[in-house]
């Protein structure tokens, strides 16, 4: 489970013994680069081979992905989201969707305060990833629109402030599962995680739905393919 830097000429090892063809291009692009990028190289080809090309990273300028994209089947995609919904309430929103686009799990908390937005997300992050391997699921492509987290969590670094504690935790909870793989994207392909996390009317605490729920969740999950 943990990113494993060994690369040969015909295969990428990431999370334990998981093994994903790798070009002979892509291995020697991973030789000649440092530790750090060694680490996001191989994330980026993962994504490319196992996830299909329109799960890869968006990159920080240019255009950004317009859409969701369904995983391949078998996999899960958990998008994330957290911001303000009011002067005094943030919340924390997700949703999980499977290779036909279906919503099958999805939930909200919603509360007084707010920190920084990476804590925040930070903080989303980990309530999407308890609640949905309380519900099962082992087999995730994580997802979040802000790129500083998603880094974090790709290199494993570990600030040594209040954000550290959660990204701690998101570390230690992902090493249970099955599969995962972490992904930035843009907003436009967070969209459902964004609108449950503004969700109104306010209600404090947390919701979680794995049939019926809000119908903004299953109109814009249509909306967004």
């Amino acid at each position: 489970k943990n990113l494993q830097l060994g690369v040969s000429s015909r295969t990428c090892r990431m999370q334990g013994s998981t093994q994903v063809p790798c070009t002979q291009e892509a291995a020697d692009q991973l030789q000649q680069q440092p530790v750090k990028q060694h680490a996001v190289a191989a994330v980026d080809n993962l994504h490319d081979v196992v996830l299909g090309d329109d799960a890869k990273d968006s990159p920080p300028t240019g255009p950004g992905n317009a859409r969701w994209s369904p995983p391949q089947s078998g996999y899960f995609k958990l998008n994330f989201d957290a911001g303000r919904v009011n002067e005094d309430w943030h919340g924390w929103g997700f949703v999980i969707r499977n290779h036909m686009g279906d919503v099958v799990l999805a939930g909200v908390q919603q509360n007084k305060g707010f920190a920084s937005p990476e804590v925040e997300e930070a903080r989303a992050c980990l309530y999407a990833l308890r609640s949905a391997m309380a519900q099962g699921f082992r087999r995730l492509i994580i997802e979040g629109d802000c790129q500083p987290l998603i880094r974090k969590l790709q290199l494993r670094l570990i600030p040594n402030n209040t954000l550290g504690l959660f990204i701690s935790d998101i570390l230690s909870l992902v090493e249970r599962l099955d599969f995962y793989a972490w992904n930035f994207v843009k907003r436009g392909s967070n969209e459902v995680a964004h609108a449950i996390a503004h969700l109104l009317p306010i209600t404090s605490g947390a919701r979680l739905w794995d049939e019926g729920g809000p119908d903004i969740v299953y109109d814009l999950a249509t909306s967004d393919m």
